[in-house]
Order: C-alpha cells, then structure tokens, then sequence
C-alpha cells in the first residue's frame, strides 16, 4: 500500500519494523585544537527518516567535557555563525554558554538517546556536528546515529484496523503459516 501522502502521524504510529534497515552513521573528529569543529557525513541523508538512537563522546584520559550540537546542511559551516544558520537536531536545546542546539558531554557519562524515534525531513541534507573542548584536554570526539528512512509503501496488514490485523492473523494461522518462537 502506498502511504506516501500519509500524514507523518499517521506514519508514526506504525511498528517498527515497518521502517525497515537501520542505518549507523559515524562520524570522528580530533579535538586536540580547542577551536569548534566541524563534521559532516559523508552522504545525504534519506528526505524523510526516523532518528532511533544519538550517542555523542569524548574521548580522553582523564574527565572532560565538550560542547556538542548536530545540525542539517549542505555543506560544512567555515564558522560559529554559518552554523548557527543550520537547522538545529535540538533547537530547544541551549548549553551552558547560551548556545542554541547545543549541549554538554561529559568524558565519563556522554550523551545518549537510545529509545528515541523522531521523525526528520531532512531533504537529502547532511549531518553535520559541532564539538568544542569546554573543560579539559579531549583527544577525539564522536557522534554516532541510528536512523532509517520513513516507509513509501507497506504490505496491506499494516493498514487495517486492529480487528483486520486479527483477522489476518488468524487467516495466517488457518493456511499453516510458522510463526518464529
């Protein structure tokens, strides 16, 4: 079944395996400077997508905290302000220097959203991450992000009521359909 004219509620409401492959994307930096640096992946990401996890670290020998923020674009911002002009993954977000998208991640706890499904648009853009040394000597930082794409199209089971999922499960059932577990 076609949903692409769904309304992304809709679309929000259905399991998660109809989302299909989750994607890892990983991204690395040196923050030996104690500059802001900037990162962007490598390809565009899907128009629409599903953020399931967000884990943002850094690395270093002893406790330190970053500055981090993630944003949209189409290239990698060459300052604070070009970035600022990007479409915040946070924008209700403000770190303790008044940064809007941004926020604080400690050597030793990191930044983890591990039960999230928030839906994008993303339109092809890219992510790019902003990480700061705040406290401390950081070596690397890392952001890493699980998404997948929003479904186009879904098997007919999904679109039923729940009496018609019932229905379908038991038609299943009756024609000899296993099961796993």
């Amino acid at each position: 079944m076609d949903i692409r004219n769904w309304p992304i509620e809709k679309i929000m409401q259905l399991p998660n395996e109809a989302f299909g492959t989750r994607e890892v994307l990983q991204l690395a930096v040196d923050l030996t400077s104690a500059d802001p640096v900037y990162v962007i992946s490598p390809a565009g990401l899907p128009d629409k997508m599903v953020i399931w996890e967000i884990n943002v670290a850094a690395r270093a020998a002893v406790i330190v905290t970053i500055h981090a923020g993630l944003a949209f674009g189409e290239q990698l911002p060459a300052s604070d302000v070009e970035f600022d002009n990007l479409e915040t993954v946070f924008p209700n977000v403000i770190s303790s220097d008044g940064d809007r998208g941004e926020f604080e991640v400690s050597s030793s706890a990191g930044f983890d959203v591990t039960q999230g499904r928030f839906p994008v648009v993303v339109s092809g853009r890219r992510l790019i991450g902003k990480l700061t040394r705040h406290q401390g000597n950081a070596t690397e930082g890392v952001i890493v992000v699980v998404y997948s794409s929003i479904p186009t199209e879904i098997p007919d089971f999904y679109a039923g009521s729940p009496m018609d999922k019932w229905d379908e499960l038991i038609r299943l059932l009756r024609i000899g359909v296993k099961f796993p577990g």
